[in-house]
C-alpha cells in the first residue's frame, strides 16, 4: 500500500500535465486564429515610382508614406526610386533608313495574277533584290541644271547664301542608282529567279 499523500501528488502532478497541454493547445489555436484575422486583415500596397535625385527623394517618399497612412490606414504606399530616363530616349543618335535601301531583310512578293506568293532573303539592299527579280526601271530624270548665283562681296556672305551654293549630298542612293550592275549580268539573274520560272510556267 503507498501512503496517501504520495498517491495525492501523483494525482496533481498527472492533472497538472493534462491542465498544461490543453492551455498549449488552445495558445496555439488562439495563435493560428490570430494570424489568419492578420492575413485578412493585410494592408492594400500601391506601388509609385519617384525619380531619383538624392536625398529629396527619400525625404518625399517618407511624407508621402505619412500622407497615406493619416487618410487611408488600410493603405501602404511603398515608393521606388528611378533613375530618369537617359537623353538618348529623347534624342534617337541614327536616322531612320529607308525600306528599299535596307539590307539583310526577309522579303515577300506576291503574284497579282493568281495566290502564289514568294518569301526570300537576302543580305543585299532591297531596291537591288527587287532589280534581279525583274522590277520594272524608272528612267532616270535629267539632273536639273543649277544658276550659280555670283558672289559681290566676300564679305558681306551670309550663311545661308552660302549653304545656297553648297552641293547637296545624297546619303541614301537612289533607287534607280543603287548598285547598278551590267545589263547581261542582271538579265541572267533574271533567268535563274524563282519569280521568273513562276512566270515562265504558269504563263502571266
Amino acid at each position: 500500500d503507498y501512503p496517501l499523500k504520495f498517491v495525492r501528488n501523483q494525482i496533481k502532478k498527472t492533472l497538472n500535465r493534462h491542465f498544461e497541454g490543453l492551455n498549449k493547445l488552445s495558445n496555439e489555436t488562439l495563435t493560428k486564429l490570430n494570424e489568419s484575422d492578420n492575413k485578412e486583415v493585410k494592408k492594400e500596397q500601391v506601388f509609385i515610382d519617384l525619380p531619383f535625385i538624392g536625398i529629396e527623394t527619400k525625404t518625399l517618399g517618407k511624407k508621402i508614406i505619412d500622407l497615406a497612412k493619416n487618410i487611408r490606414p488600410g493603405l501602404h504606399i511603398q515608393p521606388i526610386p528611378r533613375p530618369p530616363p537617359a537623353m538618348t530616349t529623347f534624342f534617337p543618335q541614327k536616322d531612320k533608313i529607308n525600306k528599299n535601301a535596307q539590307s539583310n531583310i526577309v522579303y515577300s512578293i506576291s503574284c497579282s495574277d493568281c495566290d502564289v506568293g514568294y518569301i526570300g532573303k537576302t543580305i543585299r539592299q532591297a531596291s537591288r533584290r527587287h532589280q534581279e527579280h525583274g522590277t520594272p526601271q524608272q528612267p532616270k530624270a535629267p539632273p536639273t541644271p543649277k544658276i550659280a548665283t555670283p558672289v559681290l562681296n566676300n564679305q558681306s556672305l551670309r550663311r545661308s547664301d552660302r549653304l545656297r551654293t553648297k552641293p547637296n549630298v545624297n546619303y541614301y542612293q537612289d533607287d534607280n542608282e543603287c548598285n547598278v550592275e551590267p545589263q547581261e549580268e542582271n538579265d541572267d539573274k533574271l533567268m535563274k529567279s524563282a519569280l521568273y520560272k513562276h512566270q515562265m510556267n504558269m504563263n502571266h
